[in-house]
């Protein structure tokens, strides 16, 4: 189970005994909170998610998320508590950081500009080869807008595909008619308006 426990293992015991000390005055008033909402004359549901400490049946500690729902079931009122482990979240969370600082390491070995950015064009990433093609330190292009590195009237032309690029992943997008490459114009530092060859990667890495 989430926990470490197995169900023969939390029978006969109470609910709050793998939970560290200090959170169980917590976990005990929204349990609360939530058995109350369902009195009255006019219950209201009740739905919360919580994070606590708990120990596992061989003592080690681990982070748990709950989420508590207060309903009326066949018009009886019930309190839930849904436990999922977001230890091993943070164990991915720690692999995905790793994986994105080894690619950080190789984009530094290319010399054509490389970035990664979110859903609102924001520039998350960007190697060194951004001032060869474009003019600009890495660190005076982290954080701004993608759209700054092109004429407006150009990614304004190109920004509903960009945005394809974004959300379709490497396999599905010959089928859906979208290019490997893509010839636009792009605003340089000092030397203005230059055509250039974009590639695009997969979108879902390090998202």
């Amino acid at each position: 189970s989430a926990s470490g426990y197995d169900i023969q293992n939390l029978r006969d015991r109470r609910v709050f005994d793998p939970v560290e000390s200090e959170y169980r005055g917590g976990l005990k008033e929204k349990l609360k909170c939530a058995a109350h909402s369902l009195k009255g004359e006019n219950p209201a549901s009740h739905r919360e998610i919580l994070t606590f400490r708990a120990l596992r049946s061989n003592g080690t500690p681990v982070s748990l998320e709950c989420l508590i729902v207060a309903a009326r079931l066949n018009e009886k009122p019930i309190v839930l508590a849904a436990i999922r482990n977001i230890s091993m979240d943070r164990k991915l969370l720690a692999v995905l950081r790793e994986s994105e600082e080894q690619y950080a390491a190789l984009s530094e070995t290319l010399s054509e500009a490389i970035f990664r950015i979110d859903e609102n064009f924001t520039v998350l990433f960007a190697n060194s080869g951004v001032l060869n093609t474009f003019g600009y330190d890495r660190e005076e292009i982290i954080g701004k807008s993608f759209r700054s590195l092109f004429p407006e009237e150009v990614f304004r032309s190109y920004e509903e595909e960009f945005r394809k690029y974004f959300y379709v992943d490497d396999m599905d997008r010959t089928a859906m008619g979208l290019r490997r490459t893509l010839e636009v114009l792009g605003n340089t530092k000092n030397r203005g308006v230059t055509p250039m060859e974009m590639s695009f990667g997969n979108s879902k890495f390090f998202k």
